[in-house]
């Protein structure tokens, strides 16, 4: 974890999967990645979950690139996704609405090229800090709970 504003960094041991970091960082530190559900192996059941609508918007550009645009409605978010309508539906465009936070900020992810995880080398996540960084001691947050964001569950 890296402050660039104050150039200081702190580290802690792998926890082990992708999804077991995701879940690593929210209960200990309540840090919550708004695309962290993308790298699930059970995406389906999770953007699923305490689902109350769903809706097929139909097509529409995401960029330059024709899309099959969905809503979904949850308590707490509203999502919407644009999926590529080529041979994998591969999503090109994520909007989440926090609809229970003042003012329902909204977070907007547009995904330009999509790789075969196989192709991403080991060395892109080896962290090496900048020039001059202090390393501090990363401290658990006592209620991760009221630290993170509100979830679609």
């Amino acid at each position: 974890m890296l402050d660039t504003a104050n150039n200081v960094y702190g580290q802690f041991d792998d926890p082990g999967t992708i999804e077991e970091l995701g879940d690593f960082l929210s209960t200990r530190y309540g840090i919550q990645s708004p695309l962290a559900d993308l790298l699930s192996t059970d995406l389906e059941e999770i953007m699923a979950r305490g689902m109350q609508k769903g809706e097929y918007l139909g097509i529409h550009l995401a960029g330059q690139t024709a899309c099959h645009h969905l809503a979904f409605t949850h308590e707490n978010i509203d999502w919407q996704v644009w999926l590529d309508t080529g041979e994998k539906a591969l999503p090109r465009e994520l909007l989440i609405t926090y609809k229970q936070l003042p003012g329902q900020p909204q977070y907007t992810a547009m995904i330009e090229r999509i790789g075969e995880l196989s192709e991403v080398p080991d060395s892109l996540f080896a962290f090496q800090p900048p020039e001059g960084a202090e390393k501090v001691k990363v401290q658990p947050v006592e209620n991760p709970d009221e630290a993170t964001s509100p979830q679609g569950e």
